[in-house]
């Protein structure tokens, strides 16, 4: 009896893996064939497969079936970015075998290379991208600089002496005058030392900000259910109805539609829009937590 329970255990596992895999290649082949027009290097063609395969795995809750997979000695599909299909294939073909099925009926095997082609593909756009790893080092090191810097030589140098092998600007902050003499500074210890840093700017889209507030009769707070009035105007029309506020970028009040959401404060704060009247440039919405 026990025995046939397991069997059950693993049939089960088997249909559950089976049809994971499916649903990725489905999936992951549907997202990759958007991607693909604007894919031209190999290394990114074979990557970026993997990676289309990769966002619909985590599509799945597959908690349930990792543990049931480890329990039953397979691999449980953990650290599988790299190779997707692979782990996958790997896993249904060995519980395929346990449980019986014609080798004709099942995935072929993966070979061993094809679980380490994502690794090796990044190990090559990176040395490619920033140079052979220094001191023996098997990672670069990345360190975020701040407007000090572009003030303080002497910390940049210091810096790359101590191995920095990327200085990250975030180009969320300071201005565009501070990231050039950050990047002076980089550039001249290059120089002095002989040591090679990459520069990497993130760069910041445009962020949804609250410009000028107004009030209703002494009104202070915004409560679940309250109406809000957002406005394209620096000077919002005068109301004792509604709490009122100026969007920020200018203009993108206009840009929203009745049912859109709206989070304000780093999304502390959410909205759906549910009036808009587009002669005055003003939106209502109605908050919720």
């Amino acid at each position: 009896m026990k025995f046939q329970s397991k069997n059950l255990e693993l049939e089960s596992l088997f249909q559950s893996v089976h049809a994971l895999r499916a649903f990725v290649v489905e999936s992951g082949d549907r997202i990759y064939k958007e991607w693909r027009p604007s894919i031209s290097r190999r290394a990114f063609r074979l990557g970026g497969r993997n990676f289309a395969y990769y966002l619909a795995l985590r599509q799945r809750d597959i908690r349930d079936l990792q543990v049931g997979l480890m329990a039953a000695g397979f691999s449980s599909l953990g650290r599988s970015e790299s190779r997707v299909l692979p782990n996958l294939d790997a896993v249904v073909s060995n519980l395929g075998i346990v449980t019986g099925r014609p080798s004709q009926d099942l995935p072929p095997r993966p070979l061993l290379k094809s679980f380490f082609r994502g690794q090796r593909l990044l190990n090559s756009e990176a040395t490619r991208i920033f140079g052979i790893p220094q001191h023996r080092r098997r990672v670069r090191l990345m360190v975020t600089l701040g407007a000090e810097t572009g003030t303080d030589y002497s910390q940049v140098r210091a810096l790359i002496l101590s191995g920095m092998d990327v200085a990250r600007i975030n180009c969320a902050h300071d201005t565009q005058d501070q990231w050039a003499s950050i990047i002076a500074n980089v550039r001249e210890a290059e120089k002095e030392t002989g040591r090679q840093c990459k520069v990497e700017m993130d760069l910041c889209g445009p962020r949804f900000r609250i410009g000028r507030v107004k009030f209703p009769n002494e009104k202070v707070r915004v409560h679940t259910g309250d109406q809000i009035l957002m406005t394209n105007d620096a000077t919002p029309p005068g109301t004792s109805e509604w709490v009122q506020f100026q969007a920020l970028p200018s203009g993108v009040a206009s840009q929203v539609s009745v049912g859109h959401s709206v989070w304000i404060n780093d999304g502390k704060l959410g909205t759906k829009v549910e009036q808009k009247k587009s002669t005055v440039e003003k939106d209502l919405l109605s908050a919720h937590p």
